[in-house]
């Protein structure tokens, strides 16, 4: 019985057909071919090998015998490209042994295998057990190498790669020196890849709220958190992206110790490759923003996408303890100045989203951490500071709550006893008057959004009262921003952003009134576009690098908000003007003329930005 076929079925089985030889002579031999299981193969192939071994061997047809140090179980990779029989012995079939080629057998599994330990060969790991002959007329006993393998899915890459892998020579037998063997990713593996590349990428705000579920906090020492910045070649870019920042937030968000800041940047050197803290690379990045999106600035190159990367911004998340159990004041301040930061650049960068989860997590921590509060703690500094992210997150929340017509998470005002910032950070030269005026500001936004939600404070009294308040507010911000700015060329910048926050106001203030008028409408869009089309660079400085810091709405999404709500608002009043029967011809005739005027001043606007 000569044994001559044996197939994988790649089910976990194997078909092996053998040829059974009686010893009557040729003429009268019958042949007959069955298909035995692998635990039979074996036994006839032991009562078989006495018989090969005597030395009259004539009477017999003799067939190959395979083993796995002999033949390989699959074709190789030539043959199995070219679809052709290959007879897979080592150490080249006889197709590529004709052809001159380099022979390579290949591992086609449609399983993935448990990981276990690699057979051994002088003290090697060996990836496969198909080991080849160096000459064929030695018998199995003799020395055997190592055979290659590639996977199904090194077939499907580019024949860079594949050639690479081919000339790479194999050290597997080598018991002087130990090569690492690289992971050969299987089938199985590949397609999981593509899966997951072609799957739709999880939105980082549902990551952050996944996080916030959860119970388990492993808190990391932000202190020792960094991220690598590519060099900066104009030495002056990271100064003006801090500055761009604390230029347009640091009033609205008085979070940040600016001195203190500044004093770090200065340390750093940014011309070569730096490694910066996660609040220094996050607040540059918004700056970034910032100094992109400045009308001024339209035509050039934009500086975010060449020294920051969005993935890094997202990334920090996985630093942060979004629960805060257990924590020490500071890293309380330390994970609450990056949670802001992070929401001040999703208004940079025009997520809505983002910006919306991340406020609910803060507000969330205001009430757990107790921050309404008033707090006396050991160290003066922390007690201002927490101060300042108390007010911080008052200001995010009550602007975007209206913008939106939904209820503050915020506690209400009736809960909060923290007094209005009363100090500044030691050295800073902050105005406390500004501050203060924009938490008023905001605190107007609360009030509306009540009487917008529950209907109360909706008599003209009241309404009036709101409207002198407002005013109040407008003188009041305006002298202290001449005091500030009576020498800077900003100040027109600064007097256009008070004017369109007082007529945005008055715009939500009249939804409630059962008058309209289109007279705050036409100053909003007004002070917009002078904002907007400002340029403070005087042509006979343009080398100073200061006057390259300046306001911006364009890097705001609270503005477009704004501004889409207000033609929104504009176009709602057209309609309820056409059906109203109580107009007079000469006044329905003048509100139109008004509206005109305010149309196309939008769409001259719109077609600017």
């Amino acid at each position: 019985m000569d044994f001559y076929y044996r197939k994988l079925m790649g089910n976990g089985t194997v078909a092996s057909k053998f040829r059974l030889n009686s010893m009557l002579p040729s003429s009268n031999t019958t042949t007959t071919t069955v298909q035995l299981k692998q635990s039979s193969v074996r036994d006839l192939l032991k009562r078989s090998e006495p018989a090969e071994e005597d030395g009259d061997e004539s009477g017999k047809q003799k067939h190959p015998i395979e083993f796995p140090e002999t033949h390989h179980r699959n074709n190789c990779n030539r043959c199995y490209r070219l679809k052709k029989k290959c007879l897979r012995e080592y150490p080249k079939c006889k197709n590529c042994l004709k052809t001159g080629a380099e022979c390579e057998y290949v591992v086609r599994s449609n399983k993935r295998r448990k990981r276990g330990s690699a057979p051994k060969l002088n003290g090697e790991g060996v990836l496969s057990t198909g080991i080849s002959k160096e000459d064929g007329s030695q018998e199995n006993k003799d020395v055997v190498v190592a055979h290659k393998l590639v996977s199904v899915s090194s077939m499907l890459a580019n024949e860079l790669y594949e050639d690479a892998m081919k000339k790479e020579p194999s050290n597997l037998t080598s018991t002087n020196t130990r090569r690492p063997i690289k992971k050969i990713t299987t089938a199985e593996l590949s397609s999981s890849a593509r899966r997951a590349r072609d799957s739709p990428e999880v939105p980082l705000a549902q990551k952050i709220m996944t996080k916030s579920l959860s119970t388990t906090s492993s808190p990391a020492n932000l202190k020792e958190e960094f991220i690598t910045m590519k060099p900066l070649p104009n030495e002056d870019l990271p100064l003006i992206f801090a500055l761009n920042y604390f230029e347009n937030y640091s009033s609205k968000y008085p979070f940040i110790d600016k001195n203190k800041f500044l004093t770090r940047l200065k340390s750093i050197d940014f011309k070569k490759e730096a490694i910066v803290n996660i609040d220094i690379y996050l607040l540059m990045s918004i700056g970034c923003l910032t100094f992109d999106l400045q009308s001024d600035l339209a035509k050039r190159e934009k500086l975010f996408p060449l020294y920051f990367n969005e993935k890094n911004v997202e990334s920090t998340i996985e630093v942060l303890d979004l629960n805060l159990f257990n924590a020490s004041t500071e890293e309380i301040i330390e994970n609450m100045d990056l949670l802001l930061l992070l929401t001040i650049y999703s208004i940079s960068s025009f997520n809505n989203e983002l910006c919306w989860g991340l406020l609910g997590i803060l507000n969330r921590l205001v009430v757990q951490l107790e921050l309404y509060k008033p707090s006396e703690l050991s160290s003066k500094i922390d007690t201002i500071h927490l101060q300042r992210i108390f007010w911080s997150v008052h200001n995010l929340d009550k602007e975007l709550s209206l913008q939106l017509m939904r209820p503050s998470q915020f506690p209400a005002a009736e809960f909060t006893r923290v007094p209005l910032p009363q100090n500044t950070f030691e050295g800073d030269d902050e105005s406390l008057d500004l501050i203060n005026q924009e938490i008023k500001y905001y605190q107007f936004h609360d009030l509306l959004l009540t009487s917008f939600l529950s209907g109360a404070n909706r008599d003209s009294e009241k309404l009036k009262e709101i409207s002198l308040s407002l005013e109040k507010w407008r003188v009041t911000t305006s002298s202290i921003i001449h005091k500030l700015h009576h020498q800077s060329q900003s100040l027109q910048d600064w007097t256009s952003y008070v004017n369109l926050n007082y007529y945005y106001l008055l715009i939500e203030l009249d939804q409630l009134s059962p008058s309209e008028s289109y007279q705050f409408t036409l100053h909003f869009l007004s002070n917009s576009f002078a904002l907007i089309i400002s340029d403070t660079e005087a042509e006979s400085n343009s080398s100073n690098s200061k006057l390259d810091v300046k306001l911006t709405l364009r890097s705001s999404l609270y503005w477009y908000k704004r501004l889409f709500k207000v033609i929104n608002y504009n176009m709602t009043s057209l309609s309820k003007m056409v059906e109203s029967t109580q107009l007079k011809k000469l006044d329905l005739s003048l509100r139109l003329s008004e509206f005109t005027g305010n149309l196309q001043l939008i769409v001259n606007l719109l077609r600017y930005i």
